[in-house]
């Protein structure tokens, strides 16, 4: 509704990560249902409304800090066969966004993928620079990453046409 009423010529569809966050226990999958959904409607209502739609992935959270309690913690959920709980934020998040760059793919959709611009490629989690100290947000250093990858793309994907092309 409100980018609609903007009018503008574009709008980048970006985030989804609130609705796995919030996801009550056991709804997760419900959630990331929901997640693919919304984002698949806000493509098509952008379309309908003569709006291009840009996807971007989501990034992911970064683990933990490494404090002996962390530690511990993590040791005794791996020993019962459990992920930490950013992994299995990040697990879903990184579902999705192979999803969304399916449906860039797809749909022939700019796609911005951000979530490898500020993540380790060894582990998919973001990296510690690129979040505040809570580990769920974007730090103004991964504001600054995201903003250097997506400017060039955007950029080049808005210049006029060359005269004849």
């Amino acid at each position: 509704r409100d980018v609609v009423a903007a009018a503008p010529r574009a709008v980048i569809v970006w985030g989804f990560i609130n609705d796995v966050f919030r996801a009550p226990a056991g709804g997760t999958d419900a959630a990331l249902t929901r997640a693919r959904d919304s984002l698949s409607r806000t493509v098509a209502r952008a379309r309908e409304e003569g709006i291009e739609p840009i996807l971007a992935t989501e990034v992911t959270a970064r683990p933990r800090d490494n404090t002996w309690s962390e530690v511990v913690s993590g040791w005794i959920g791996r020993m019962r066969g459990k992920d930490a709980y950013q992994d299995t934020i990040n697990r879903h998040v990184l579902a999705i966004n192979q999803w969304i760059r399916d449906q860039a793919r797809s749909q022939r959709l700019l796609l911005l993928d951000l979530q490898p611009v500020v993540s380790d490629p060894s582990t998919n989690r973001r990296r510690k620079e690129f979040a505040t100290p809570d580990g769920s947000h974007v730090s103004a250093a991964g504001y600054e990453a995201l903003t250097a990858y997506a400017v060039p793309i955007l950029t080049k994907h808005f210049a006029p046409a060359a005269p004849g092309r």
